[in-house]
């Protein structure tokens, strides 16, 4: 099993998931989607505090709401779950 070297959650890759570069996209093991790793280094993530709790949050451009559209907010454990909002 492969871990993630920015977090250490278990990754896992496929000939399905394919990069525009040509490299494989790593996996999250438990949902088979692409694993979108809050602690690698990017200077595209834009970190924001919760208005609500304050944690610190972030918007991934593939985690939306079916219903709506509308980005999920993300912490380090995945989809944010403040005791303040109903996402």
């Amino acid at each position: 099993m492969t871990r993630c070297k920015y977090c250490s959650e278990s990754i896992d890759f496929d000939d399905e998931h394919i990069g525009h570069s040509g490299k494989k996209i790593p996996l999250d093991i438990d949902t088979g989607e692409p694993h979108y790793c809050i602690a690698r280094p990017r200077k595209t993530i834009n970190i924001k505090k919760c208005h609500k709790c304050k944690q610190e949050i972030f918007f991934n451009p593939d985690r939306r709401n079916p219903a709506n559209g509308k980005l999920i907010p993300q912490d380090i454990f995945g989809n944010h779950r403040c005791e303040e909002e109903d996402w």
